[in-house]
């Protein structure tokens, strides 16, 4: 009797952890993590300031969440951080993009990454490097 019920337990734990695996522990059926990716185009420059178009995706986001926001975080050379919106996009079947217009001054910016979250779940997409270039 004592070892069917060890292996009752066994197999019930067994299941659980396998089902649990399989849905990704509760991340809406989704294993992976979202991603997000961007890319830049130049499209002018002036002195120490370069105008670019920077578009980002964001992939394998939950498939419940209709839109993300992704917010840019400015470190000066002299190490003054500030956070700013950046760009918003719709999603659809975890996936979607949006654009913007984009000045960096060399002389006075070290580093600029983006980094969001997915609505309305307010799940993480990771970050990318925008500047210095990744």
């Amino acid at each position: 009797m004592v070892h069917r019920m060890q292996w009752t337990l066994a197999t019930v734990l067994c299941v659980l952890t396998c089902s649990l695996v399989a849905s990704g522990c509760g991340d809406g059926g989704s294993s992976h993590k979202a991603s997000l990716t961007c890319g830049s185009t130049e499209t002018s420059r002036n002195g120490t300031t370069t105008n670019f178009v920077v578009t980002c995706t964001v992939t394998r986001a939950p498939e419940s969440d209709i839109s993300f926001d992704l917010v840019a975080r400015l470190e000066g050379i002299d190490g003054s951080k500030t956070d700013n919106d950046f760009c918003r996009g719709s999603l659809e079947n975890g996936t979607g993009s949006c654009m913007k217009t984009f000045s960096i001054d060399s002389a006075v910016t070290r580093s600029i990454r983006l980094s969001g979250s997915t609505q309305p779940s307010n799940r993480s997409i990771g970050s990318f490097a925008l500047f210095p270039a990744s």
